[in-house]
């Protein structure tokens, strides 16, 4: 079992963009602990494909350090509307996120790649992991 890190994000939103590195570098440096879920608030699917390419947010299974990233998208492209899922979430502003642990429960809301590293470096040292 790992832990999640769920983050909602969008093409057009700078502020989610300038995480990405940092959400990338995590899943790189924990890649048995932690699996990276990218949410897409993106209507469009041309433009959120696009910037997933250049920034390359997808997993790398066959590299020498394989790690997860998981790429989903918050709208349907044949109806157009909000998958029912995250409406539930009721997420008003992005980048939003959570750390979710290895029990399903929610540690931490809204942190940045930054505080991520440093928190799973903490949550692995207290399991003896590191």
């Amino acid at each position: 079992v790992q832990y999640f890190y769920v983050d909602f994000w969008a093409s057009w939103c700078e502020p989610c963009l300038q995480q990405m590195p940092n959400i990338k570098m995590a899943a790189q440096l924990y890649p048995e602990d932690l699996v990276v879920v990218l949410v897409s608030m993106d209507k469009e699917s041309k433009q959120w494909w696009k910037t997933v390419k250049e920034l390359d947010l997808r997993s790398h299974p066959k590299d020498e350090h394989p790690y997860e990233i998981q790429n989903l998208r918050a709208y349907n492209d044949n109806t157009g509307k909000m998958q029912l899922e995250v409406k539930r979430l009721d997420i008003r502003t992005i980048p939003h996120n959570y750390l979710v642990d290895r029990t399903g429960r929610i540690i931490a809301k809204n942190i940045s790649g930054n505080l991520l590293i440093d928190r799973m470096k903490e949550l692995l040292k207290k399991e003896g992991k590191q």
